[in-house]
């Protein structure tokens, strides 16, 4: 009974001792990194803007999805303007992954870059205005370039078919000479934009200094004495 119960317990060990050695199914590691810097069309560092992953969905193909169902991971950027992400990609069985700068109110989302599960990545991201959203920076100086503060500014709407003045915003200079637009155009087809400085008891009226939609615009006023 006892030599029948030995041979029982070796076969067991054996088919164990099999099994063991018998390759499993590889589990893939999909930990994944990606970083890189940040910056807008002109070069400036980005700080605090938005990086994600992006879910695309093997079945439909479509790089558009926005849902935040298929936003895998969000972070932001560093005082340096430098993102890093290292993190599982564990859907990758239903899902295409990709990295851009994300969209918000000023900036549209930047190029989106494939990634794959297991692999690292270095993408530098640029990001583009938004068409319709205007910063306009600008300075107003004398003749003899002395800064000119207190001074107002217009910004004015003109309609394109009848040449109208329909909309005026105005700011006035800073301690330093300096004035800030920034808004959301609420036409950009039917509308041109110009700034001014209106005469004051001082100086000449400026000329007329065009607003280009989709970029930063600076504008140097300077402004001629009254006769």
């Amino acid at each position: 009974m006892k030599t029948k119960y030995s041979i029982i317990l070796t076969t067991s060990f054996i088919i164990v001792l099999m099994l063991s050695c018998v390759k499993q199914p590889d589990i893939p590691d999909t930990t994944t990194e990606v970083q890189g810097y940040v910056t807008n069309t002109a070069g400036d560092t980005m700080v605090g803007y938005g990086v994600s992953i992006f879910l695309t969905d093997k079945y439909t193909g479509n790089p558009d999805i926005r849902g935040p169902e298929y936003t895998d991971t969000t972070i932001l950027t560093d005082i340096h303007g430098h993102y890093y992400i290292k993190k599982k990609l564990d859907k990758y069985k239903e899902f295409l992954y990709s990295v851009a700068a994300s969209t918000n109110l000023k900036y549209a989302d930047s190029v989106y870059n494939e990634i794959k599960p297991g692999n690292t990545y270095h993408f530098n991201l640029v990001i583009f205005r938004v068409k319709n959203y205007i910063v306009i920076n600008g300075k107003v100086l004398d003749i003899l370039n002395n800064i000119l503060n207190n001074v107002t500014v217009d910004l004015i709407a003109i309609s394109k078919p009848e040449n109208d003045h329909i909309i005026s915003k105005e700011t006035s200079t800073d301690s330093i000479g300096n004035f800030h637009f920034e808004f959301q155009w609420t036409d950009t087809v039917g509308l041109n934009y110009k700034v001014n400085v209106p005469q004051t008891a001082k100086y000449q009226a400026s000329d007329d200094y065009w607003v280009k939609w989709g970029v930063d615009n600076y504008f140097n006023i300077m402004l001629q004495p009254l006769n």
